[in-house]
């Protein structure tokens, strides 16, 4: 029994030595990406042109994680989509490989996918996206804020247009949960009676108004509007919408571009 006692602490030593040797030895490690340091923009152009692509790019990662050359490996396909997938990559960080144990400049490759979320979607699901945005979107790191306000612009868009779509698809409950209070309780009266796809881009520029996405998302509020206004003037299903329904939201929609964009109804 004491041989075998001695045997077995030998054999102990023995691991217990090569788990300490491995744990001094040098070690290989690719970069790591700080995922904080990305802010993944989608190109608006080729959101709206509903273009999807996969770049692969060759970037030299540094001692110090800065990327210093970035290049295109594999096209996606579509320069505007390439062009972004450089700016992007040029300005994200890593934590620096290790080769050796040290730290040293190497090229990686990088897949960067850009694809579209689908237009079919659960209401439900987009309702607790769109929560998630908004408390991104106003992040105090600048960079949380700008990933969260792109991704909630385009969230926003994605449920306006599928609306137009079908106009008659009535989500209202649902944008009215997700809206500030002060936009709610100026667009709460109609949620019963009409779609109100605009009150989204209401909504995100009512929220950030310094937000790069600020324009674009004003001009989608005036163009939803009177395109609103000019279906309306000639909608005639009294079923669906009664003539004092039909007065009082045109009267609405008209009162509030004159409020806010004086010269909207003169374009």
């Amino acid at each position: 029994m004491k041989e075998h006692r001695q045997f077995y602490r030998a054999i102990f030593a023995i691991l217990l030595a090569a788990i300490f040797s491995s744990c001094r030895a040098p070690m290989n490690q690719a970069p790591r990406l700080i995922k904080d340091s990305v802010i993944f923009i989608y190109p608006s152009e080729a959101r709206n042109k509903r273009l999807e692509g996969t770049v692969v790019l060759r970037i030299l990662v540094d001692k110090e994680g800065i990327v210093r050359e970035a290049e295109i490996f594999k096209s996606s396909g579509y320069d505007i989509l390439d062009e972004a997938a450089l700016d992007i990559a040029r300005n994200a960080r890593f934590r620096p490989a290790r080769v050796g144990g040290k730290v040293r400049d190497v090229w990686v490759t990088w897949p960067m996918v850009f694809k579209i979320s689908p237009t079919l979607f659960s209401v439900e699901e987009w309702r607790q996206k769109a929560f998630e945005y908004q408390f991104e979107a106003s992040s105090a790191n600048p960079r949380k804020r700008a990933i969260g306000q792109n991704a909630l612009y385009y969230h926003y868009k994605d449920l306006a247009s599928f609306m137009a779509e079908n106009r008659f698809i009535y989500p209202n409950d649902v944008i009215m949960e997700v809206i500030s209070p002060e936009v709610r309780k100026r667009w709460i009266k109609f949620k019963d009676i009409w779609p109100l796809p605009f009150v989204l881009f209401h909504d995100f520029i009512y929220r950030f108004p310094e937000s790069d996405y600020y324009e674009e998302a004003k001009e989608y509020l005036i163009e939803y509007i009177k395109a609103d206004m000019v279906y309306l003037k000639n909608f005639s299903d009294r079923s669906l919408l009664s003539r004092k329904e039909k007065r009082e939201l045109l009267q609405a929609m008209e009162s509030f571009l004159k409020e806010q964009f004086s010269d909207a109804l003169e374009r």
